[in-house]
């Protein structure tokens, strides 16, 4: 096994880290709402820029709070 960092293995690290990050913000809008709608926006960007923007994608407060 080396250990040289490849290109699919920093995107996938990058969308792990995205994930985690948008999974917080959700999480966060109960308290910190304005942090965490503007972590959503951000990051939604990042992860929906081939995709088609839908009503439920414009705001976290039409995203269902991750079950455990």
């Amino acid at each position: 096994m080396d250990d040289e960092t490849t290109l699919e293995d920093c995107v996938i690290s990058l969308n792990v880290l995205c994930y985690i990050l948008l999974t917080i913000a959700k999480l966060m809008k109960q308290f910190t709402i304005f942090l965490a709608e503007y972590m959503y926006q951000v990051l939604g960007k990042l992860i929906s820029q081939s995709s088609s923007s839908s009503a439920q994608d414009l705001s976290f407060y039409f995203q269902m709070i991750p079950k455990s």
